[in-house]
């Protein structure tokens, strides 16, 4: 998942300006408790970020691979 995939999944999760704020504020418990912000600015690889937040919002299983579904298709 390129940076592009990761924030294009999160406004179709988290729309209307909600991606950015679940960007900053979500803490993460895989992730040692980080926001996605914080995960991205230390490197951390955007596929599992993503990851993370489908399990920590409860999402379905298959969202973690939005980024190669076509929302068209959905």
């Amino acid at each position: 998942m390129k940076h592009s995939e990761f924030w294009d999944v999160m406004e179709r999760v988290f729309p209307e300006g909600r991606a950015r704020s679940v960007a900053e504020d979500l803490a993460l418990p895989d992730l040692g408790s980080m926001t996605p912000n914080e995960a991205l600015e230390r490197g951390v690889a955007p596929l599992v970020i993503w990851k993370a937040i489908v399990a920590v919002e409860g999402l379905p299983e298959r969202y973690e691979y939005l980024h190669r579904i076509n929302p068209k298709e959905m």
